[in-house]
């Protein structure tokens, strides 16, 4: 797991350094959940996800 979030912080700071962020619309968000998977875009848990979509 630590090893994802060096990652991702390593990413992050090449493409900040590179002016991305600053485009406009552009948000892009990673998660890491305690069992170390990962997922983009939203911290909502699946079942929420799901009850929205109904």
């Amino acid at each position: 797991m630590t090893a994802e979030v060096f990652r991702f912080a390593a990413e992050w700071l090449r493409r900040a350094l590179d002016g991305e962020p600053a485009e406009p619309g552009r948000d892009v968000r990673h998660y890491v959940r305690r069992d170390g998977r990962t997922a983009d875009g939203t911290a909502r848990p699946a079942w929420w996800r799901d009850a929205e979509r109904s």
